[in-house]
């Protein structure tokens, strides 16, 4: 069997994953949509609805012409968008070229190892598709320090309360008293609050910038305190505590659902092994079912259906709250 043959199921396997990637990311994302639409929903007429068009007016003032009308092109504030909850400043057109360039190696890879269409195509998908990737896990990364982080900027927004400062200022204070992306955060905030923006307004950008279930709850519950009346410092003592035994509860289903994920991992290695295993002992068994061209299918549609399980399982044993 030739290198190029065993290529095929493996960049196969490697464009089916990225595809189930992105699927559960799309999915996850449905009931963050909602919460935000809701957020928008109780805006008071008239008031400014966001400070993120005047920041990115000025941010494409900053670049130069051609720079200017790649980032207006459509699906660009997408990828800027997520550039920036990965903590990362730089212009969207950088990341799409490098994935563009990325796609053509892979595709010149494949063209060159192989003279079969389907693999360049596949390669393509794959190469073109690892940056956004990258940039998913660490916006996934920041956004978990950031939630393990919020419980304690919470208490110490409450002792700043009791301190007699205002609102406005705790933001300052947690900027400035924190670290990693719980500060840098706050310090938007605050920065926004100082120009004028709305406390909604600002609250609707933070959550655009940090997608957290924590931070909607600690944003809805500031803006009905406001609306309301009540001791916002007890407030804030309270969504800390429940942040805390969320975060308790989470820790312990995920040791409890270990099992299913070393599970899934061992199911899906299984086949890759027994491959290579079969490869080593027995060079003449695979090429009867790769050298085949209704082998080749089964092979694409096993692969499919292992992604489609590996989906499942994470459906499965992901417990959000």
């Amino acid at each position: 069997m030739t290198q190029a043959q065993w290529l095929i199921p493996l960049a196969a396997f490697a464009a089916v994953f990225v595809f189930a990637l992105v699927l559960v990311q799309t999915f996850s994302g449905l009931s963050a949509a909602r919460v935000r639409q809701r957020l928008r929903e109780i805006r008071l007429e008239g008031e400014e609805s966001s400070a993120a068009p005047l920041i990115r007016a000025r941010y494409l003032r900053n670049l130069t012409p051609l720079e200017r009308r790649l980032e207006e092109l459509p699906g660009m504030s997408r990828i800027e968008r997520l550039i920036e909850q990965a903590g990362y400043h730089f212009p969207a057109y950088r990341l799409a070229l490098l994935a563009a360039a990325c796609a053509a190696g892979a595709a010149a890879a494949g063209g060159w190892l192989s003279s079969h269409a389907g693999l360049a195509a596949v390669l393509a998908i794959a190469g073109g598709g690892a940056p956004f990737l990258q940039m998913v896990q660490m916006r996934t990364r920041r956004l978990r320090e950031f939630e393990a982080d919020l419980p304690d900027a919470l208490d110490m927004m409450a002792r700043a309360l009791r301190a007699g400062n205002p609102l406005a200022e705790t933001f300052k204070f947690v900027a400035e008293e924190m670290e990693g992306p719980i500060a840098q955060e706050m310090a938007t905030t605050w920065s926004h609050l100082n120009y004028g923006v709305s406390l909604k307004a600002s609250f609707d950008d933070m959550i655009a910038r940090m997608p957290s279930m924590s931070l909607r709850a600690m944003a809805t519950a500031i803006l009905v305190q406001r609306e309301t009346g009540g001791n916002l410092a007890e407030i804030l003592d309270k969504i800390a505590a429940v942040l805390r035994a969320r975060f308790r509860f989470l820790r312990r289903v995920r040791s409890l659902s270990a099992e299913g994920r070393i599970s899934a991992w061992v199911l899906i290695l299984m086949p890759f092994a027994l491959a290579a295993t079969l490869a080593l002992t027995s060079p003449t068994y695979l090429p009867r079912l790769t050298g085949d061209p209704l082998g080749r299918t089964l092979i694409v549609v096993a692969l499919a259906l292992m992604a489609l399980g590996v989906v499942w399982i994470q459906r499965v044993i992901r417990v959000r709250l």
